[in-house]
């Protein structure tokens, strides 16, 4: 029995041991991620007699489009891939309102182009607003949006992945748990 005891421990230490190492380069990588932001929010007309969340799913859909990168190009003087255009913000819609709320991520890099601070975040926000409103202008032929939040930097954010909260709450309970297991096994 105590042998049994002590092969059931020692396959628990092979096996913690195992995915200690297979899990290793996850643990050991950067898990806490400054998020600093520069935020705005754009208020969407009634323009149409679509509801508000298809509105404002439009005006998304025209952000993210290659006329509005091309708008904003031609505003900023900006040297960048559209691929770098779009990794630089998201567009959300939290409820089904009329209120667009932009983000800009900074400090970000993607091919040449990057974002070092917050003034560079401020200042390529302000042309995604105004290049944002161009475009729909233009693909709406009214008024679609104005700015309801001009550009401000919010607080930074100091987030830790769910995955890691994870393996960090079962990398404290585990060996507890089976010492308890195996130490009443042996008694």
């Amino acid at each position: 029995m105590v042998a049994d005891a002590f092969g059931a421990l020692a396959g628990a230490l092979l096996l913690g041991g195992y995915k200690y190492y297979s899990n290793r380069s996850f643990v050991s990588e950067k898990n806490y991620e400054d998020d600093y932001r520069v935020m705005a929010s754009l208020m969407v007309e009634e323009y149409s007699g679509e509801s508000a969340a298809e509105r404002v799913g439009t005006v998304i859909t025209v952000a993210e489009s290659r006329s509005t990168y091309e708008k904003m190009k031609q505003l900023s003087g900006y040297d960048m891939e559209y691929l770098a255009y779009q990794d630089m913000f998201d567009l959300e819609q939290n409820t089904s309102s009329d209120v667009m709320t932009v983000h800009v991520k900074y400090p970000r890099t993607y091919g040449t182009f990057s974002l070092e601070n917050e003034e560079d975040a401020l200042e390529f926000a302000g042309y995604l607003l105004e290049a944002v409103k161009d475009t729909v202008r233009e693909s709406i032929g009214k008024n679609g949006v104005h700015v309801l939040d001009e550009p401000y930097v919010a607080d930074a954010q100091k987030g830790i992945s769910p995955m890691l909260r994870r393996y960090r709450s079962l990398s404290r309970r585990l060996p507890r748990q089976l010492w308890r297991e195996h130490f009443l096994v042996l008694l």
